[in-house]
């Protein structure tokens, strides 16, 4: 609970993040479930947009379940030139964040590429675009059930769902014209209006009948995990650190699991190693006056022994956007590379 709002802002917000109904009037059924009114309901979520604590309220997608795959890219880029550089990283749709991260490795980009894409060449290609002297891509292999409060985790990592745990078991779909049509402006910033799916329809060109047809579908198939608030980082007030462990293979997933389980510990991941980057184990933990990085450090090794470790601190955030799956953006990614690759090859 945010002690900096009332106790309806708080069920109201705690509503947002479990999802909205997908019906012709939500705002009016979340509000009669808080014995307030639509109009009521909707200034408040107004106003907690304002305040930093709802970044968006949008889908969340599973783009596994649309053949997409991800990956954290750990770059090596001049200093001075990051600025420049983020902003050719961002052409690519398929790029959800960049951070400046005080390390050798000193760009690292969150990536999403679709099933008809190599993953390996579009990183290939990214690092190419912006000259960069060594690349490391860092796929998720594993995430642990974590101890922490539930909605700080979601501070933590706000776009969690935009990197799933891998599956191997996953059929990808095949959608309608109107159901991708859904999927694209579902995935916008939902209005602030009483008929908030009626504007969203007119965009995709269908009715609102359909488009709430579409939407229950998909979220039915798995497509569409809910429709809901992402929190922005800032409004919970939880700076974070992340500490990077390297350990043998065998003993990744006993100490990942522990790891989670620690109360300062907000996201404990298991990442792929590489000679660019040998740390497998990435916890996300609470970094405030009482220095909690330093003191995981020391109750980690009491129970699980030495470790190499490395702290992450993020410099800058360079970009973070959400990840519009099934985006007609990326044939124009690739079309501007392929005039670069014609230019330099006439050259």
């Amino acid at each position: 609970m945010d002690a900096a709002l009332d106790l309806t802002d708080n069920a109201l917000l705690s509503q947002l993040l479990d999802g909205l109904p997908l019906e012709h009037r939500p705002f009016a059924a979340l509000g009669r479930r808080l014995g307030i009114s639509e109009q009521d309901y909707l200034d408040r979520v107004s106003r907690l947009r304002g305040t930093g604590h709802i970044a968006r309220l949008a889908a969340s997608v599973d783009g596994q379940r649309l053949g997409y795959r991800s990956s954290l890219v750990a770059m090596r880029l001049e200093p001075e030139r990051l600025g420049d550089a983020a902003r050719v990283l961002a052409r690519h749709p398929g790029v959800a964040s960049i951070e400046r991260v005080d390390d050798p490795l000193n760009c690292w980009v969150r990536l999403a590429v679709p099933a008809t894409d190599s993953l390996a060449q579009t990183v290939a290609s990214l690092g190419e675009s912006v000259d960069a002297a060594r690349v490391a891509m860092l796929p998720l292999v594993r995430r642990y059930p974590m101890a922490a409060d539930d909605r700080a985790r979601r501070a933590a990592d706000p776009d969690e769902d935009s990197e799933p745990e891998p599956r191997s078991d996953l059929t990808r779909p095949s959608l309608t014209k109107t159901q991708l049509s859904a999927l694209r402006v579902l995935q916008a910033d939902l209005p602030l209006l009483e008929l908030p799916f009626v504007v969203l329809a007119a965009q995709a060109g269908i009715t609102e009948e359909a488009l709430l047809i579409c939407a229950r579908s998909l979220k039915h198939a798995g497509i569409i995990r809910r429709l809901a608030a992402v929190p922005a980082a800032k409004s919970l007030d939880v700076p974070t650190i992340t500490i990077a462990w390297q350990l043998p293979d065998e003993q990744l997933d006993n100490a990942g699991r522990r790891l989670a389980q620690f109360r300062q510990v907000l996201r404990c991941v298991r990442r792929a190693h590489s000679a660019e980057w040998p740390y497998s184990l990435f916890t996300t933990v609470t970094a405030g006056p009482a220095d909690s990085s330093k003191d995981l450090v020391n109750q980690a090794q009491e129970i699980l022994g030495a470790m190499e470790h490395r702290p992450l601190c993020t410099i800058a955030s360079l970009l973070q956007r959400p990840i519009i799956y099934c985006s007609d953006a990326l044939d124009g990614w690739w079309q501007e590379q392929s005039a670069i690759a014609d230019k330099i090859s006439s050259n």
